[in-house]
């Protein structure tokens, strides 16, 4: 087997990751679900390397209003690796717990701030390429300013990421995007963060995408980008599909 392509196809799957939690981007952004609705995510994402291409075949996230100021969200995958020159392999992921705390609303001259730890349980086999091996707990904080019709937000933090082979890791993340009318919203986004594992170097990428909103429940989300340093082993493209479902 090629145990060293497995392990960079792992590592480049949740590699970015890193800075997740805003769909279609990696950047998480600090919005909170009003308390009492739900949002629906179902989603597929891939990223090719120079190992193959793994991701998520077809993902479940949902987004739960607890409070006025906490939102919890939880991410069920089902995962694909494929790995040049070996069987593809798909099955169960890692399974993602994560909450958003808002600390600071935004106002005229303050930003909306929010916690946004996240858990990522180590549930998808390894071996397969489907799993990171040992769990992640990502510490971090999001920050967003608006000035209508552009809204731009960023995150930052710290991964203590358990498993053989792994390391943990700062990441960061920035998106300015626009509103286009009533339907459109289109972004930029760049991120980066240092090596995930002994078998990537550290990583910085972006992405371009957005939102059509269908009605006032649905929307569809979508990005694609690519690496901006040592892109040919950790990310060659990657792409992003979801339907956003909120009641």
């Amino acid at each position: 087997m090629l145990i060293a392509g497995r392990l960079c196809l792992i590592a480049l799957m949740l590699a970015p990751l890193a800075a997740y939690g805003g769909p279609p981007f990696n950047t998480d952004d600090p919005g909170i679900v009003e308390a009492g609705h739900v949002e629906l995510l179902p989603f597929h994402s891939s990223t090719r390397s120079a190992s193959g291409r793994a991701g998520v075949l077809a993902g479940l996230e949902a987004h739960f209003g607890a409070t006025r100021r906490l939102e919890v969200d939880l991410t069920a995958p089902l995962a694909f690796a494929n790995v040049s020159g070996e069987r593809a392999h798909e099955g169960y992921g890692d399974t993602t717990l994560a909450f958003k705390y808002k600390l600071q609303d935004e106002s005229e001259t303050t930003p909306l701030v929010s916690f946004v730890p996240r858990i990522d349980f180590a549930t998808g086999s390894v071996h397969h390429g489907l799993g990171n091996g040992g769990t992640q707990v990502l510490l971090a904080a999001s920050v967003q300013k608006t000035l209508d019709p552009f809204t731009a937000y960023m995150t930052a933090g710290y991964a203590v990421n358990d498993g053989a082979g792994n390391r943990s890791y700062p990441f960061a993340g920035v998106v300015i995007q626009r509103e286009f009318g009533p339907h459109w919203t289109l972004g930029i986004e760049v991120f980066g963060n240092a090596a995930t594992s002994t078998a990537l170097p550290s990583s910085v990428g972006f992405n371009a995408g957005g939102y059509y909103k269908l009605d006032e429940h649905g929307q569809l989300l979508f990005s694609a980008g690519r690496g901006l340093v040592h892109a040919a082993r950790t990310n060659r493209v990657s792409t992003y599909v979801g339907y956003l479902y909120a009641f």
